[in-house]
Parts: structure tokens; sequence; C-alpha cells
């Protein structure tokens, strides 16, 4: 619960009790790929601040010591560790997904975003 109210935006225990451990799951997985963009950000700023003074080589003739932002940071890497923690063996980042599979991942997803819509209908009903 106190994962929900401080990093998932959410406000009240009655939200919370509502929510799904699959939805629950989703969330968590969409919050730690945000924190990745944030985290990318930042090393986006500190790699514009190294090419201005970080350099190798000698005086007369320096090099910057990186060359690429994903040298100090690798932002798929760490979308693809997160991926692989929710999604378990089925993802795989070294495979080449189909069309078919993505539409077939897609259509599951989608599943269950309908479920647990139809479920949060069914709850207000009876709330209601």
């Amino acid at each position: 619960m106190l994962y929900s109210l401080a990093y998932l935006g959410f406000n009240s225990i009655e939200e919370i009790e509502k929510m799904t451990l699959v939805e629950y799951q989703l969330r968590m997985e969409a919050y730690q790929i945000s924190q990745v963009r944030l985290h990318e950000n930042i090393a986006l700023q500190a790699f514009f601040n190294q090419m201005v003074q970080a350099t190798t080589g000698s005086k007369k003739h320096p090099k910057p010591k990186y060359n690429s932002l994903e040298k100090l940071f690798d932002a798929k890497s760490e979308i693809e560790q997160i991926r692989s923690k929710f999604e378990g063996e089925s993802y795989s980042h070294n495979r080449p997904i189909s069309k078919a599979d993505r539409k077939q991942i897609f259509a599951q997803r989608y599943d269950e975003w309908q479920k647990i819509k139809a479920k949060r209908r069914g709850r207000r009903r009876l709330d209601g």
C-alpha cells in the first residue's frame, strides 16, 4: 500500500484496495520505466557537462572521454532488465518479435485491461 501512495499517485486507500495484483504490477513496471527515463535525462545532462570538461590524451590533443551517451548510460539495457523482471521468460530482447507475436502480446494485454475495467465497473455498481 505504501508504494501505491508514494509512487503510483494514489490518494486514498479505497482506490488501492480496488486495484488488482495484475494492475499493480503493470503500474509498477510503468513507474520503473519512467524512472529509467528520468535517470536517462539526468545522464544526458551529465553527458553534456562531461563533453565540455572531461578529456583524455595530451593537453595538445585532447579527446572526449565518452564519445556516445550509451557509454555513459544504457537506457535500453535498463528497460530490458525491468521488462524481463515483469514479463519473465516470455520476454526476450535478443530475438526479434514478429508482427504476429506483437499482435498476440497486445491482444493479451488488452484483454487483461478489459477485465480490469469490467471488474471496476462491477465494483462501482455494487458500491453505488
